[in-house]
Formats: C-alpha cells, sequence, structure tokens
C-alpha cells in the first residue's frame, strides 16, 4: 500500500530563518503515539545516524522516535514544538539529553527559552530530516542504512552489516569475521556487475496517463531494473532481490511486463512452475510430476469451470501453510481470504466441498503427506533465502554474456531471443542448488 506523501514546507525561508518564535506552536507531549510507518522510519533510517550518550540507551532511542515524530507532523504544518528545558521538573532531564543528541546529529534546529521568562525552546526540523523522510515516503528506503542505493541491506534493522557479521562470528574470530565481510564484499560487486550490465540496455515499460485535455493515452518510461539484495530483519532471514523505488520494475504487473520492450525488442518472461513445494520436493530426494499444487485432491468434486480459480486458491493456501507458523493462524490467514473471494469459490468451499478454511488447509497437507513436518514451520523463509540464491546466480551467468535480464523472485524477463538461452541457464543453475534435479519452467 502507498504511503501517503507528506512533503516539507513550501516556504524555505522558514528553514533558514534564526527567529522560531512567529511560528505556531505545539506542547511536546509525553502520550504522543507515533504511527507505525513513522515508528519505523525514525528507527530505521534516522536513528541509526543518532549517537545517543549516557545511560539507558534503549530508553533514549524510544524518546527520541516520540521527539521525532511529533516534530515532522507539526513541521509540515509550519509548526514548532515548544518544550521546556526545566531539568528540575520530572522526566525532563532524559528529554533534553535526547533532543541535544538530536540536535548534534543535526535532524533539529531549535531555539533556546528562559524558563524565568517562562519562554520554553522551540524546536524544528532541519533540512536533512525533511529531506530523508521524502526519500522514505517516495519508497527509496527499503532498507535501514543512510545509503538508500545499498547494494545489501537488511530490512527492519538499524545495525550495519559488518556489525551483524561481527555478532554471528563465534567467539569473534578475527579471521572469521574478515572472511565474512570479504563475502559480503563479492556479493556486493555480483550485483553491481548484474546492475551495470542491465544499464547498458534500454528498457521501456508502458502505462496510461491522463493527458492536460482529459483525453487518455498511453506514455512510456524507463522502469528501475537495479537489485539489492534485502534480508528481513537478520542476515539471511527471507534474503531475496529487490529493484525499488516509484518505477520498480518487479512492482508492475506480470500483463505490464509482458508488454515492455528491452532495446526495442520483445520480451518474455520464464516461471519456474510451482516453484517453492518443487524445491522442498527435491531437497528431500523426491521429483514429482505435474502441478504440484493438487487441486483435484483439494476440491475433488469441483466443476472444470472452476478449476484456474480453485487453484489460485489452493496456491494460496499452500503459501500460507508454508509461512505461518502454527495452523491456527494458517486458518486464520485463509478464512480472511476465502471471505474476500468470488461467490462462486465460497461456495465450491463451503456447500459442494462442505468445509472451511481449516478443512482446506487440512487436504493441502493430505495432499503433500512427504512435506507434512514442514507445513506451519515458517518453513518459506528458508525457501525464499534460497531462491534469491538461485535468482542471483542466473542473473549473474545471463549478464556476464551480455545479455540483459530482470529477475522476479520466481521468474526472469529477457529479450525473446535470449528465451533458450535463458532457459538453459535456470535449469543449470537451479539443478547445481537442487541435487541435480531440473526445474519445470514455462
Amino acid at each position: 500500500m502507498a504511503r501517503k506523501r507528506v512533503t516539507a514546507p513550501e516556504h524555505r525561508w522558514i528553514l533558514g530563518r534564526a527567529d522560531l518564535r512567529p511560528l505556531e506552536s505545539r506542547r511536546f507531549r509525553e502520550d504522543h503515539e507515533p504511527t507505525e510507518d513513522m515508528a519505523t522510519f525514525l528507527r530505521c533510517v534516522v536513528l541509526p545516524q543518532v549517537e545517543f550518550t549516557g545511560y539507558k540507551v534503549q530508553q533514549q532511542r524510544e524518546t527520541a522516535v516520540v521527539c521525532l515524530s511529533q516534530l515532522v507532523a507539526h513541521g509540515v504544518q509550519e509548526r514548532v514544538i515548544a518544550d521546556t528545558r526545566n531539568t528540575g521538573t520530572s522526566g525532563v532531564r532524559a528529554r533534553v539529553r535526547v533532543w541535544d543528541s538530536l540536535i548534534r546529529a543535526g535532524f533539529v534546529r531549535y531555539q533556546l527559552g528562559s524558563e524565568q521568562a517562562e519562554k520554553v525552546t522551540r524546536y524544528y526540523p532541519s533540512r536533512r530530516l525533511f529531506r530523508l523522510r521524502d526519500l522514505w515516503e517516495l519508497g527509496f528506503f527499503m532498507d535501514p542504512t543512510d545509503n538508500p542505493l545499498g547494494l545489501v541491506s537488511v530490512k527492519d534493522n538499524p545495525r550495519s552489516i559488518a556489525d551483524l557479521v561481527t555478532e554471528r562470528a563465534q567467539g569473534g574470530d578475527p579471521r572469521a569475521i574478515q572472511n565474512g565481510l570479504a563475502y559480503f564484499r563479492a556479493l556486493e560487486d555480483q550485483i553491481e556487475a548484474i546492475n551495470r550490465e542491465n544499464l547498458r540496455h534500454s528498457w521501456r515499460a508502458w502505462t496510461r496517463d491522463v493527458s492536460v485535455d482529459g483525453a487518455v493515452r498511453v506514455t512510456s518510461y524507463q522502469p528501475n531494473v537495479c537489485i539489492r539484495q534485502v534480508h528481513s530483519r537478520e542476515l539471511w532471514r527471507c534474503a531475496r532481490l529487490y529493484t525499488w523505488g516509484p518505477v520498480s520494475a518487479q512492482g508492475l504487473s506480470k500483463l505490464a511486463r509482458a508488454s515492455m520492450e528491452v532495446d526495442g525488442e520483445r520480451v518474455v518472461e520464464l516461471d519456474f512452475s510451482c516453484n517453492h513445494v518443487r524445491m522442498l520436493y527435491h531437497s528431500r530426494g523426491l521429483d514429482p510430476k505435474g502441478d504440484l499444487y493438487r487441486p483435484h485432491e483439494v476440491f475433488p468434486h469441483m466443476d472444470e469451470s472452476d478449476h484456474d480459480e480453485a487453484r489460485a486458491f489452493v496456491k494460496k493456501a499452500t503459501n500460507i501453510a508454508l509461512n505461518t507458523d502454527d495452523p491456527l493462524s494458517a486458518a486464520q490467514a485463509l478464512q480472511k481470504e476465502l471471505n474476500e473471494s468470488s461467490a462462486a469459490l465460497r461456495r465450491l468451499v463451503g456447500e459442494v466441498e462442505g468445509i472451511g478454511a481449516r478443512g482446506v488447509l487440512e487436504r493441502v497437507e493430505r495432499a503433500h503427506p512427504d512435506l507434512e513436518d514442514l507445513l506451519f514451520t515458517g518453513e518459506a523463509e528458508n525457501l525464499m533465502t534460497v531462491e534469491g540464491k538461485i535468482m542471483l546466480a542466473i542473473l549473474s551467468d545471463i549478464t556476464a554474456t551480455q545479455r540483459p535480464a530482470l529477475g522476479i523472485h520466481d521468474s526472469v524477463v529477457v529479450r525473446a531471443r535470449d528465451a533458450d538461452f535463458a532457459r538453459h541457464v535456470m535449469r543449470e543453475v537451479y539443478a547445481n542448488f537442487m541435487r541435480g534435479f531440473e526445474p519445470e519452467i514455462r
């Protein structure tokens, strides 16, 4: 869901003026609750750049979130936050320390007040804070580092890759740390090589636009095909390749991707069929054929006219079973999907089959007896990481031959004339990761 855009004030003279007193003010509120998006932005993008001193650093960080959230919320409306610096008041001493840390980091402008004259200190966001907030809202930050173009990052974790590598090194072994950092540097080089090759080519996508006279027309633009590897909260958790930004190529629909052009040539998208389920079977030395979602085993009484929608629902149920940690959470998630489905699908599940969301999941389990112990264990986290490594190797091998290639998690977009070569690479790389088994590619 797109973030609501909040921009810095248009009146640039406000940011440059020395006197903040003519601006309308709002008192600092200790009970202020930041929105989830604001709190994530502050914890992941801003606070890693602030040095807090003294004790209770974590408490200072949480106080800083409350301070900065109010600052941005009122700053965009050209208002300042007024707060006392009377350290004789309960709780103020710690907050003053936080304000001073934010000032030193360059995120806050202020004008001191005189407590004797009953004038409190006024605080206002700096240009730097507004600039970072704008980048966040435009989608340029998917990682918590200061560099929005970082090739490897850990989402929702304020610590650097170097810190996380050091933490994982047993006993702080210097050689393990050095090897870990060398690995990620080589990974960055590999991703950069892919991006450079893709940028040598002209990528074109299409969108509908409304002209100034109200007419609807089709316009072209260059989507962002550069990738980076994003881990979730910790190293190697759900580590996949992502494009980013408001014109992210991965953000295009499958239909929109099919109409793209590369160097003026049409493209094709090659998909790994039933990828996560097939990977699990192959990891266990099994190689079943056909449609691995097995919709007819889950809905044995369905009409063929219901097949496509029923299969899509079974696929969703299977993915939920792989992503959740327990059957109850899975049933709740699938019930929500069922409630939002068509009347025909609800009839198939409830009236024709006589089951509910929990019953669908039980049938998914029975359809995969060899994988039963992997369902409802969050196994998808590992699958996404392995899938990300496979895709990185595929893109690296294709672009090394001066051919452009865009990865979409479990599919690859290439020029139509490169399709046979890309299929060969996809099969070969997949087999190297999956015990010699080959995938099915559509």
